[in-house]
């Protein structure tokens, strides 16, 4: 699901992604891997990262400014790619088997209600696809519709919860929409 720590550094040095930058994630498609290289972004401690929402289709239909960026810096700034693990937002295999049992986590899964039923999914999870919580402009939708699809499929706002999936892509899409 993550890259392991020393491979991660390499891909940040190589796209000059340094820890005391600025990152604002987006797509040219609906938003689900914007979402999961954010989420990647924060797990290994990068301070300030956002996600563009609506993505650059929004942006560009808005008719907001566009450029590249040809920074071309040197990457001697070690303490720019002291990049950690942090696994606090994460449960292991073990852990989610333990709250599938004893329903301390509600498991939500965000695969479409087709893909859980051909494959399988976890069992007690509730079920709410991370599509569903894009408005069609691809933006999130507003908090109180959030709430309400959660509350409609028997989610208790005030326990914790775990967002899954197969590859952690919805699941990152799920977790930045509830947020």
């Amino acid at each position: 699901m993550m890259p392991n720590q020393a491979h991660f550094v390499r891909m940040m040095k190589a796209l000059n992604i340094r820890k005391s930058m600025t990152v604002v994630v987006y797509e040219t498609g609906k938003g689900w891997f914007a979402s999961r290289a954010a989420f990647m972004l924060k797990a290994f401690g990068h301070p300030k990262v956002f996600i563009l929402d609506g993505n650059f289709a929004k942006w560009q239909n808005e008719g907001r400014a566009i450029e590249s960026d040809g920074d071309d810096a040197d990457a001697s700034y070690l303490a720019d790619f002291d990049y950690t693990l942090n696994t606090d937002n994460m449960l292991s295999y073990e852990r989610i088997k333990e709250v599938s049992a004893d329903g301390t986590v509600q498991i939500i899964e965000n695969r479409p209600p087709d893909s859980v039923a051909n494959v399988g999914g976890i069992p007690n999870a509730i079920n709410i696809p991370a599509p569903a919580m894009l408005a069609e402009d691809g933006t999130v939708k507003p908090t109180e519709q959030l709430q309400e699809m959660f509350v409609s499929k028997g989610v208790d706002l005030s326990k914790p919860m775990v967002m899954t999936c197969m590859a952690g892509v919805l699941s990152s899409l799920a977790y930045a929409c509830a947020k």
